[in-house]
């Protein structure tokens, strides 16, 4: 059944492919950014390594690709822009700092960004502190 619904993991999977393949053709680094391009027919090129990209509907035989909506996604997140007329797309800076962090260097980024969790924070960090005195 086609549904029409993108998830968040499929986006950071996507997210994450595009990653890696820029860094395998052009190494780490954001100089070639614009250089590596997606383009919005290409959800083939994808079905191999994320076979959820396409959706299937086996009553009336027919096969949907959901890559358009990802990119459209991840765009707006503003982690890829697209080219003037809308068939290509490419990792922007942001898209390539996020994908290129693991879940602890994303956790730190969102306390840093987050200021409002310091208190909480720093008040387990008392009582954590205030435990170990007592504890022999």
């Amino acid at each position: 059944m086609i549904t029409k619904k993108i998830t968040k993991e499929m986006e950071e999977k996507l997210l994450k492919i595009i990653y890696e393949r820029y860094t395998r053709e052009y190494g780490y680094g954001t100089r070639n950014l614009t250089e590596h391009k997606v383009i919005i027919t290409g959800g083939a090129m994808f079905e191999n390594e994320m076979p959820e990209i396409y959706e299937y509907d086996e009553v009336q035989n027919m096969k949907r690709c959901l890559m358009l909506g990802i990119l459209k996604e991840l765009m707006a997140r503003g982690y890829i822009e697209c080219s003037e007329d809308n068939t290509y797309y490419w990792l922007s800076e942001k898209g390539y700092e996020h994908a290129s962090q693991n879940r602890l260097q994303r956790f730190v980024s969102y306390l840093n960004n987050n200021s409002g969790w310091a208190i909480p924070l720093a008040l387990l960090s008392l009582v954590v502190a205030v435990i170990a005195l007592f504890v022999k």
